[in-house]
């Protein structure tokens, strides 16, 4: 399965986020040029959701109970740094 089956099928934003994240990353790995704009490119998305899903994936890996809110609330939550 490829991240673009994989993000069309998955629902939840905490798990959408961190495909975009993974896959970005795996990206970068293999070409150092590599940046969010071919990323949203790549997956049909647009480059200000790829860099919200890789700031979600980020603060999901130091705060995991964020998947319990909203992402809007999330997304308010790391940007208030609360």
């Amino acid at each position: 399965m490829t991240y673009q089956e994989a993000l069309q099928k998955e629902r939840r934003w905490d798990k959408r986020a961190i495909l975009i994240s993974l896959y970005h990353g795996r990206m970068l790995l293999k070409n150092t040029k590599w940046n969010q704009r071919r990323t949203a490119r790549k997956l049909g998305i647009s480059l200000g959701a790829i860099s919200e899903a890789i700031k979600l994936a980020k603060a999901l890996t130091e705060e995991p109970e964020l998947k319990n809110l909203k992402r809007e609330e999330a997304l308010a939550k790391i940007k208030n740094g609360e």
